[in-house]
């Protein structure tokens, strides 16, 4: 395989995923992925973890290479507030940030995809953003079960629960989740060292 590459595995979820049940009021506070018209993304639900600023031109948002730890609508006097919420995620980011070379973190998103539904394909490949050198992203798999069906390029894996997956977002990819059950990936994106 040439676009995807599992880095490892065993990675313990259940009390993200749990935290995720009971914390149903953190999920699209902030819609930009999910209904800007013209992005892959309707019908998924998103936690923007770590993201860009609003802006009032949504292209200006895409390429904007300055993720903040989302607080505006939390509380002002706390430097990242969803750790603070979600204190699941920080060990995560951690060991992720332990395995794979990195001088920077960018942006973090929890999504969810429910049964049936799918992102449609695009390609994460215009904008300061994806021109960082270095930039990569990675998918840890909170709850992945047989029939999520990731495409990139001209392959398709399926991300199981506890993976740790690298993909080229670069070329056009989607996904399917043609499972029973929700499929909830903790999106990680790094900036290599040269």
């Amino acid at each position: 395989m040439r676009n995807f590459l599992c880095l490892y595995a065993g990675v313990p979820t259940l009390d993200l995923v749990q935290a995720l049940a009971l914390r149903g009021d953190l999920w699209n506070q902030d819609t930009f992925r999910t209904q800007t018209e013209g992005l892959p993304f309707v019908g998924t639900d998103d936690i923007l973890v770590r993201y860009p600023e609003p802006q009032e031109d949504a292209a200006l948002r895409l390429q904007d290479a300055s993720p903040v730890w989302r607080r505006s609508w939390i509380t002002e006097d706390n430097e990242a507030p969803f750790l603070s919420l979600l204190p699941q995620v920080r060990p995560i980011i951690h060991s992720l940030m332990c395995n794979v070379p990195c001088e920077a973190l960018g942006r973090v998103v929890i999504s969810r995809l429910a049964p049936g539904a799918s992102i449609l394909p695009h390609a994460d490949n215009v904008g300061g953003y994806t021109d960082l050198r270095g930039a990569a992203r990675y998918h840890v798999v909170l709850q992945g079960e047989a029939g999520n069906l990731f495409h990139c390029g001209n392959e398709t894996v399926e991300m199981r629960t506890g993976q740790v997956w690298w993909f080229n977002q670069k070329l056009v990819h989607s996904v399917e989740n043609k499972s029973a059950s929700e499929r909830l990936h903790l999106l990680v994106d790094l900036v290599l060292l040269p």
